[in-house]
């Protein structure tokens, strides 16, 4: 696994600002709602979107120093699939740093139910990509209603640029 992806030992409701801002808040802003409530979309779209967030914060992430297109790749996907983002939901789930509110959208994203992919078929497969849509929702969720909630989780991932 990546060794930039590490959680940060600290107490939760830490508020240390990075230098580094993981998303920069004017880059893409959150969509309009519109009036409605965020809960009003379904997990699988809030997975959508968090899948795409996540995916961007990481490919920023590596971006720099400069490399081949095939490093590049090569380390995002080593954080972006299932079973990386599993291993962070199960260290996020041990620690303090997650609200009850957030533990509940999270477990919400966990049941939503997705397609898996055939390489994760099984009770374990199912598990892990169950955690990963989590996760998914959780980022999509924040993004839309956080920003700044967000930026934390990204720090306290080690996903926040050099």
């Amino acid at each position: 696994r990546s060794s930039r992806l590490k959680l940060r030992s600290s107490a939760q409701g830490s508020s240390k600002k990075q230098s580094s801002s993981p998303i920069p808040p004017d880059l893409i802003p959150p969509p309009d709602l519109q009036g409605h409530k965020p809960r009003e979309w379904s997990p699988q779209a809030l997975a959508f979107l968090g899948d795409s967030v996540w995916e961007l914060v990481v490919r920023r992430l590596y971006f720099a120093p400069r490399t081949h297109v095939r490093e590049y790749n090569n380390s995002v996907r080593k954080m972006v699939n299932a079973e990386a983002q599993s291993d962070i939901v199960k260290k996020l789930k041990a620690g303090n740093f997650m609200t009850d509110s957030e533990r509940n959208i999270l477990r919400w994203g966990r049941n939503a139910n997705m397609t898996k992919p055939s390489r994760l078929q099984g009770k374990t497969g199912a598990n892990i990509y169950k955690d990963a849509t989590g996760l998914e929702v959780l980022v999509g969720f924040l993004y839309i209603t956080d920003m700044e909630r967000l930026q934390e989780y990204m720090v306290e991932l080690g996903v926040h640029g050099q």
